[in-house]
């Protein structure tokens, strides 16, 4: 697994915040977050941008009782992730085949 730094900080403090909320948790490891990411080619689900560091975006926003699950998870360059913040998933996006099989 190769990681960047920054990826697995992200991910220790999402566990952490996510632990808090008190919502329906399921532990995504980071080869999970990493076969998601190939999943979607390495591109952000919303915009199709290729970044450095994609973003785990919850499809129903966290605050809105969304559950942490990985059928629940998009990556998302950081720009969409917080333009979207707790609100619904841009009209366009769909999820990948991947989660149709």
């Amino acid at each position: 697994m190769n990681l960047v730094r920054s990826e697995r900080f992200y991910l220790s403090r999402k566990a952490a915040k996510i632990r808090t909320r008190g919502v329906e948790m399921e532990p995504i490891t980071p080869a999970q977050w990493a076969a998601l990411k190939e999943a979607y080619d390495f591109k952000c689900a919303y915009c199709g941008g290729e970044v450095p560091v994609l973003t785990m975006d919850h499809v129903q926003a966290l605050a809105n009782g969304g559950p942490h699950v990985l059928a629940h998870i998009v990556p998302a360059c950081m720009s969409c992730n917080l333009r979207n913040s707790a609100g619904p998933p841009p009209a366009a996006f769909q999820f990948p085949a991947v989660w149709s099989q």
